[in-house]
């Protein structure tokens, strides 16, 4: 959109030529063109930017990094294999003669179950003799559909292995001494031969559980699905010293156990420079959202991670506390980091998106055959507490970021600026320099016949080159502060009446 501004001009310079004055012939008129006048405000500027925040309560600009984490709890439900091994030996190997032994296994001590279903795992038996044999394996708490587990193995001299799938089967072993026993029996049939020795063994492996209902003594599983997320910083400010950090998360246990966690957030910078923060909390059970206490996580933020990665351990049930808990239940961890930009500043540079300037078509030729001189009147006010110089890059044909490289812009001008008056020269990260007056730089440059023309033109394209010397000490940057930015031609033309005349002017 055209800028009315010009439009306006246009219109009075075109009258201002039309006005007879039989007195005097000519006239020198001093022309003022307006470029640009825009307010940088710091909340507008980085209203886009994912990982800011702006606190309008405490004036604060805020760095915001959230990442959230979802783990199964399948993963605690999985059981430690268990096997045994049973020798036989008949007195009297006499065809049809039995001979049976009953025992248990012992569970591990992660879980003391009352009742469960498996999700998967194997149960193996393995049976041997020179003999022909007849063994039935009989597990009275393993049961599907209401019928427990009984299978038999035949061998005819040798070895025999057989493997069931126990998905879906229910388990409710005994307890003793607060550990969970698996009775179980074994009954061998003498079918034949010399020998009375017979061998069995039972293998449970890869054993998860779907659901179980029972107690849990500290189950531990590992958080190794890492959640890896970074700050992305441009380029002028990479360097930046936050004053303070704060590290917090939450984390939500609705399952029916209390839970301990050892959480490590651990940032790796571009360089490969590392910091990790541990953080061990215990967690209620049947909490939707606690907030962990609140750590200071300065240096690893000051590291400006390329990555953070969240991983960890977590233990559920305390050896006492009754309940049930599924696969399908889940445990969220959400990291939140939030830090002030209360900050110190390296020297730093930053390209604006560059900004098209129109101007009239009336405007541009009054000024081409009229223009005895002219120049740029730049105006920065800043009420910023860092300073800068300031390059202003003209291009009639550059529109995009590529005017600021040698041999693209066509007219170049660069200014300085003061950095505003702060309540606290230099700061510190516990009494920060705020700004409390802006301070106004007015720089005034001549144009010559060559530079004139980059603006003789329907769109002329301008972008702004910041150059940041640093601060001095520590500052504070609010969401309302600014920076002011005014840019305009100052001409002086000489207005011919007789030549008007001869061209038709009224």
């Amino acid at each position: 959109m055209k800028n009315p501004k010009f439009y306006c001009l246009g219109i009075l310079i075109f009258f201002s030529c039309t006005i007879k004055k039989p007195v005097t012939p000519s006239w020198d008129t001093h022309l003022e063109v307006p470029l640009i006048d825009k307010k940088y405000i710091v909340e507008e500027i980085l209203e886009d930017e994912d990982n800011v925040v702006i606190d309008r309560e405490k004036e604060e600009v805020v760095l915001n990094i959230e990442k959230t984490k979802t783990y199964g709890i399948g993963k605690f439900l999985t059981a430690t294999p268990v096997w045994d091994e049973n020798q036989i030996s008949f007195t009297s190997p006499v065809p049809g003669s039995e001979h049976t032994i009953q025992d248990t296994l012992v569970m591990e001590d992660s879980f003391v179950i009352e009742e469960a279903e498996f999700d998967s795992g194997f149960v193996k038996v393995e049976v041997w003799s020179p003999s022909t044999i007849e063994s039935e394996i009989e597990i009275p708490s393993l049961s599907r559909n209401g019928t427990p587990f009984l299978k038999t193995v035949n061998v005819f001299g040798g070895t025999r292995e057989e493997s069931w799938d126990l998905t879906g089967f229910k388990f409710s072993p005994l307890v003793r001494g607060n550990r969970n026993v698996m009775p179980y029996k074994i009954t061998v049939r003498f079918l034949g031969g010399v020998s009375p020795l017979v061998t069995v063994k039972l293998d449970f492996s890869k054993l998860k559980y779907r659901k179980i209902t029972g107690i849990l003594n500290q189950t531990e599983g590992t958080l190794e699905d890492t959640v890896e997320t970074g700050i992305e910083v441009s380029d002028e400010f990479k360097g930046i010293q936050i004053g303070s950090a704060l590290l917090d998360f939450t984390i939500s246990n609705p399952t029916q156990f209390p839970g301990d966690f050892d959480l490590d957030l651990t940032g790796i910078s571009e360089n490969g420079e590392t910091a990790t923060i541990r953080v061990s909390e215990s967690i209620p059970a049947r909490s939707d959202t606690i907030k962990t206490k609140t750590y200071e996580v300065r240096d690893l933020i000051n590291l400006l991670p390329e990555k953070l990665i969240l991983s960890g351990v977590a233990k559920l049930g305390d050896g006492t506390t009754r309940g049930t808990i599924s696969k399908d239940d889940s445990i969220t961890v959400t990291s939140h980091v939030q830090a002030p930009l209360i900050f110190s500043l390296p020297a730093k540079e930053n390209k604006t998106k560059v900004d098209t300037i129109e101007i009239e078509k009336d405007t541009r030729e009054f000024i081409r055959d009229n223009l005895t001189s002219a120049g740029l009147v730049f105006e920065i006010e800043n009420f910023l507490p860092i300073g800068a110089s300031v390059g202003f890059y003209f291009s009639r044909i550059r529109g995009d970021s590529s005017i600021y490289d040698d041999g693209n812009y066509e007219l170049l001008k660069t200014i300085s600026l003061s950095p505003a008056i702060t309540d606290r020269d230099p700061g510190t990260v516990d009494y920060p320099g705020r700004v409390v007056r802006s301070v106004l730089d007015t720089v005034s440059f001549s144009l010559s016949h060559q530079e004139i023309q980059v603006v003789d033109a329907p769109e002329v394209y301008m972008g702004v080159r910041l150059t940041f010397p640093g601060t001095k000490g520590v500052v504070k940057i609010r969401p309302t502060d600014w920076i002011r930015v005014r840019c305009r031609i100052e001409a002086d033309v000489r207005a011919d009446f007789e030549k008007e005349k001869k061209g038709g002017g009224s």
